[in-house]
C-alpha cells in the first residue's frame, strides 16, 4: 500500500526536473519557488516519507511553472522529445506546406468568385429598383409633350429648360441599359462559375436525404409547383412588357376579351419602338424582354451557397493550418500528431460555418436579402487560428442562456 504514493512522489520529481531544466534553459521560469520546493522533497532523510506539505507545494510550483514553458506540456517532455534538439524536415511537413499552398490558393479564387457574384447581385438589384423601362417611358412622355417646343430651341440653337431635362433623362437612360448590359452579359458566366458548388451542395443534400431515410422519389405536387414557378420566371421574370401583350387573354366572363383601347395601346408602343430607335438605344424598347430576376435568383443561390458554407469553411481550415504552420517553424515546440491536426483543421472549418452564421447580418426591411461579408469570413479565420476562443464563446453563450431559463 505505501508503494503507490512513492511511485507518485517520484513520478513528481522527475515531472518537476524535467520542467525546471527546461524552464532555465529557454529563460521562461519566472518563479524559482520550485527550486527550493523541489530540494525540499528530493532531498529529504533517507528512509522517511515525504512531507505532505512539500508535495502540495510541489505540486503547486509545478503547475505556475507548466504554465511558463507552454504551449510546452508535461507530456512532450516524457515522451522523451527536447526543444534543443533540431526538428527534422520530413515528408510530412512537406505535404503539410504544400496542403496549406493549395488551400490558400483555393480560398483566395472563391474570395474573389464571390466579390464578382456579388457586385453582379448588386447591381442587378439597383436596375430592378431604377426601372429601366419606366425610365424609358418617361422620356418618351417628355418628347411627345414638348416636341414642338424642343424643335423650334434646338432649330434656333437655344438650350431651353425642357431641353435640359430630356437630355440628362436621356444620359441617365444610356448609363441605366449599359450597367444592365455589362451586369446580365456577366451573370451567366458567374453562375457557371459557381455551379460546380452548387452541384457538390445538391450532392451533400441527397446524401442526407438518404441518410435521413427520406425517399428518392420526386414528389410530383413539389414537381408542379418547381414547373409553375419556371414557367412564370419565363413569361414574367423579365424587363418589359412583351409578354403581357403577347400572352393570350383573360378567362371568359372575368374581363372583355379585347381591351376597348387595344389600337391605341399598341400604337403607343410601336411608336415608343420608333422613338427608342431613333436615339439610339434599340435595347431600350420595353418590349424587348431582359431576363433580368431569374438572373437575380440564380445569383442569390450561388452567394448563399458560398457565402454560408465553402468560404466559412476555407477561411476556419486556412485559421486551423496556419496555427499548426506556425507551430511546425516554432523550435521550442513538438511537432503535433497528424491525427490532431487533421480533427482541429475539420474542426475549423465546422467552427468557421457556424461563426458566419452568427455573425451574418440580419436584414432590416420584410423583403430584403443580406449575406455575409468580408469582416465575419475574418472571424471565421480567426476562430479556426484559436479554437479555444470559439469554445469559450460558446460555453459563455450556453451558460448565460442557462442562467435566464433559470431565472424565468
Amino acid at each position: 500500500m505505501s508503494e503507490e504514493p512513492t511511485d507518485a512522489v517520484e513520478q513528481l520529481v522527475a515531472d518537476a526536473e524535467q520542467v525546471v531544466a527546461v524552464a532555465v534553459r529557454l529563460g521562461r521560469l519566472k518563479d524559482h519557488a520550485i527550486l527550493s520546493d523541489l530540494n525540499r522533497v528530493k532531498f529529504r532523510p533517507a528512509g522517511t516519507a515525504p512531507d505532505p506539505e512539500s508535495v502540495v507545494a510541489l505540486q503547486t510550483s509545478l503547475n505556475v511553472a507548466v504554465n511558463d514553458i507552454a504551449p510546452i506540456s508535461v507530456r512532450d517532455l516524457r515522451s522523451g522529445w527536447s526543444p534543443f534538439i533540431t526538428k527534422k524536415t520530413g515528408g510530412s511537413v512537406i505535404c503539410m506546406g504544400l496542403f496549406a499552398i493549395v488551400l490558400m490558393c483555393v480560398t483566395a479564387y472563391m474570395t474573389l468568385l464571390y466579390n464578382r457574384v456579388s457586385l453582379v447581385h448588386t447591381n442587378l438589384v439597383e436596375l430592378q429598383s431604377a426601372r429601366a423601362p419606366e425610365q424609358t417611358t418617361r422620356l418618351y412622355n417628355l418628347f411627345k409633350k414638348n416636341e414642338g417646343d424642343m424643335r423650334d430651341a434646338l432649330r434656333r440653337g437655344d438650350r431651353d429648360l425642357v431641353t435640359e431635362v430630356f437630355y440628362k433623362n436621356l444620359f441617365d437612360l444610356q448609363s441605366t441599359y449599359e450597367r444592365l448590359e455589362a451586369s446580365v452579359s456577366l451573370a451567366p458566366q458567374v453562375t457557371d462559375e459557381a455551379a460546380i458548388f452548387q452541384r457538390l451542395q445538391e450532392r451533400l443534400e441527397s446524401i442526407v436525404r438518404w441518410a435521413s431515410g427520406a425517399s428518392d422519389r420526386a414528389d410530383p405536387a413539389a414537381a408542379a409547383v418547381q414547373e409553375e414557378i419556371e414557367k412564370l420566371s419565363r413569361n414574367y421574370g423579365r424587363i418589359g412588357v412583351g409578354p403581357a401583350l403577347a400572352g393570350p387573354g383573360p378567362a371568359a366572363g372575368s374581363l372583355p376579351t379585347d381591351p376597348p383601347d387595344k389600337n391605341a395601346v399598341e400604337a403607343f408602343f410601336s411608336s415608343l419602338t420608333q422613338f427608342v430607335n431613333m436615339i439610339g438605344l434599340p435595347r431600350a424598347d420595353p418590349r424587348a424582354g431582359v431576363p433580368l430576376y431569374d438572373a437575380i435568383f440564380r445569383l442569390r443561390e450561388a452567394l448563399n451557397s458560398i457565402g454560408l458554407w465553402y468560404l466559412p469553411a476555407l477561411y476556419g481550415m486556412l485559421g486551423s493550418v496556419v496555427f499548426y504552420m506556425r507551430r511546425f517553424l516554432d523550435p521550442n515546440v513538438p511537432n503535433p500528431p497528424w491525427i490532431n491536426t487533421a480533427y482541429r483543421i475539420f474542426l475549423g472549418a465546422f467552427a468557421g460555418i457556424i461563426v458566419v452564421w452568427f455573425w451574418a447580418p440580419t436584414p432590416h426591411k420584410g423583403g430584403e436579402m443580406t449575406f455575409s461579408n468580408l469582416s465575419s469570413f475574418a472571424v471565421a479565420f480567426l476562430v479556426g487560428f484559436s479554437i479555444e476562443i470559439f469554445f469559450q464563446a460558446m460555453d459563455r453563450l450556453v451558460t448565460n442562456i442557462g442562467q435566464a431559463v433559470s431565472k424565468s
